[in-house]
């Protein structure tokens, strides 16, 4: 099968979402699909300005080709020297054009199928003349824009639709979208091989001059406000024997969070910043115990997410105490594979720690318990499901060939 995933992101990017792209890719091709990673031509930003091997930096095989399309990009140079509403139209202009681009391309090039997860793409495709569109699989993220909601009876042009939760696969159906077809849900995976020889814990703590004798609580991830991380920063603050540690984070993130650290006067947390995704494995290594933090003020985290460190703490091997979420209970089960506290309290997530680094028995049972558990998470086990389900698709949706 031919496939061409289409993202309309800066590729290299320090977002997680470049990573779970590339990862996709490349377990595609390993089970026998032909690949194109389909980007537009964008501007870097500061975090990957120096990067210039993609397949390097992602630690991933070259068993897929790169394709970049032209696209009207203002955002990355002037985002920062505009105000936020002129930022947004120059984001839109980006986004359509690349997307029209997208359409164009496909009346070219129109062998295999087309996989997005970005909705201006599939909207784009899914506009255009039956006989000019290949068959097009949608990848949901979060909720469609309302901007776009009202086009209703083109989403169900799609050939396939790929939730990565329950929880968003039900807001699809609930807001009637998509309706009539097929759905797959296709949480979110993880390569276990990085985490098949990891140093022990004191090597990996030397290597990256982390504290040797500390109690290490760990983040990986960005430092946006509904992924927990200032909720975590408080309940350190009420746990003064353990040392917090986040990797990730743009360099804007990164500076307002130290600046709330400071204000909040918690003085045992260590800011890493962002590290190439191959190195994060090393850091957890190095963790007693990992964080998910969710928020569940918004409903991205609450029901939709499915992050992608959530796998890779539990192919660490590392005890998770993670926020009790729908989203998150999709995976995880409290005093079995995690322990799960209530979102956005600060004392409870202390506790949750403290219960963790008390009761070392518990931490080992629930990290091997978690270990098990994501063998059925792997990259190439998410890629055999989606291309099982393109495969098998209802003869009645299938155009323009494999």
């Amino acid at each position: 099968m031919f496939v061409d995933v289409v993202a309309n992101m800066r590729m290299p990017t320090e977002r997680a979402h470049g990573y779970q792209t590339v990862k996709f890719c490349e377990a595609l091709s390993q089970e026998g699909a032909r690949v194109r990673l389909i980007v537009p031509f964008r501007f870097s930003m500061p975090e990957t300005r120096e990067i210039h091997d993609l397949y390097e930096y992602y630690g991933i095989q070259r068993n897929f080709r790169i394709v970049r399309l032209p696209s009207l990009d203002l955002v990355s140079p002037l985002a920062r020297r505009v105000p936020e509403r002129i930022a947004q139209i120059l984001s839109a202009i980006q986004t359509w054009t690349f997307s029209i681009a997208v359409a164009l391309f496909q009346i070219i090039s129109r062998k295999g199928v087309l996989y997005t997860r970005d909705a201006p793409v599939l909207l784009a495709t899914l506009l255009l003349p039956r006989w000019f569109r290949r068959r097009t699989y949608f990848e949901a993220h979060q909720a469609l824009p309302r901007s776009l909601q009202w086009v209703g009876k083109f989403w169900s042009r799609a050939d396939g639709l790929f939730p990565i939760s329950q929880g968003l696969r039900q807001y699809m159906e609930d807001q009637s979208l998509f309706a009539g077809v097929p759905v797959t849900i296709l949480h979110d995976a993880v390569d276990l091989d990085p985490y098949e020889n990891l140093p022990e814990s004191t090597i990996a703590r030397q290597e990256r001059a982390l504290p040797e004798k500390a109690t290490l609580a760990l983040y990986a991830g960005h430092l946006f406000e509904w992924k927990g991380v200032y909720t975590f920063g408080l309940a350190l603050r009420q746990t003064p024997e353990i040392t917090g540690i986040f990797v990730g984070g743009t360099e804007r993130d990164r500076s307002d969070f130290e600046k709330f650290l400071r204000e909040e006067q918690i003085s045992n947390a260590v800011c890493i910043g962002h590290v190439p995704p191959p190195e994060v494995a090393f850091y957890l290594a190095a963790a007693d115990v990992v964080v998910l933090p969710t928020s569940g003020k918004d409903r991205i985290g609450r029901e939709f997410t499915s992050p992608l460190k959530l796998f890779e703490y539990m192919a660490a091997r590392r005890p998770i105490v993670a926020s009790d979420l729908p989203s998150l209970r999709e995976i995880l089960v409290t005093g079995k594979n995690a322990i799960l506290v209530p979102p956005d309290d600060p004392d409870a997530l202390a506790r949750g720690l403290q219960e963790i680094i008390q009761k070392p028995e518990l931490a080992t049972k629930i990290a091997s318990q978690a270990r098990k558990d994501v063998d059925a998470h792997t990259w190439r086990k998410r890629a055999q499901r989606a291309l099982d389900a393109m495969q098998h698709a209802p003869h009645e949706n299938r155009h323009s060939g494999e």
